[in-house]
């Protein structure tokens, strides 16, 4: 199954799957793509940390960490995407149920790359694989998750800005760098950045 959000995963949400995780044979695999960070912005850098969350959900694995390992000569290369895709499938196949979570999709360096890889994904056929992803409503990428029938969820629509304000006004009066600002200045802030939320 595939969703399709189309607002930042809240860690409300990661929080939930680990409260459930602990029940049962279940593993969890998020990453946050984002814009201003070049080291997470790529396929790479989405299987390679998909891969070491299982891996930590389930230390048990340690033999398809000792093969990779040995596949990049011992750990003087890094390992391609087809054996970390690999590595990702065995992983996932080895819960009852896994929880992928792939937040910021428009952040990505190249969407059509992480795009592919999100398609190889729901191309297993993994009854036991929930991937959830997250975006903006670009519509090269809305064109895109077409083909893998999505459950689309427009978070414009959901009640969340008043938990966008609480953080606006928190950051407002206890971030270090905004102490200078007046309180009229702060007064304004809230209301525009509040405003311009729309659930984002």
């Amino acid at each position: 199954m595939i969703s399709i959000g189309l607002d930042a995963i809240s860690s409300t949400v990661v929080q939930d799957i680990q409260s459930i995780s602990k029940k049962g044979s279940i593993g969890l695999a998020y990453f946050y793509c984002d814009v201003s960070d070049a080291k997470k912005r790529n396929v790479n850098d989405i299987l390679s940390s998909l891969v070491v969350h299982l891996l930590a959900w389930k230390p048990s694995n340690h033999s398809l960490l000792d093969r990779a390992h040995e596949d990049c000569m011992n750990g003087l290369s890094l390992p391609f995407d087809d054996k970390l895709q690999e590595a990702l499938r065995e992983l996932i196949s080895n819960f009852e149920m896994t929880f992928i979570l792939i937040d910021g999709l428009d952040e990505c360096l190249d969407w059509g790359e992480v795009l592919e890889f999100i398609e190889i994904i729901h191309g297993w056929g993994l009854c036991q694989c929930r991937l959830l992803v997250t975006s903006r409503k670009e519509q090269q990428i809305v064109k895109s998750m077409v083909s893998m029938y999505p459950f689309e969820i427009d978070m414009s629509q959901m009640p969340v800005d008043d938990d966008i304000v609480k953080y606006i006004v928190f950051m407002l009066n206890y971030c270090s760098e905004l102490k200078e600002w007046g309180p009229e200045e702060k007064v304004l802030i809230r209301k525009y950045l509040s405003a311009k939320a729309k659930g984002m």
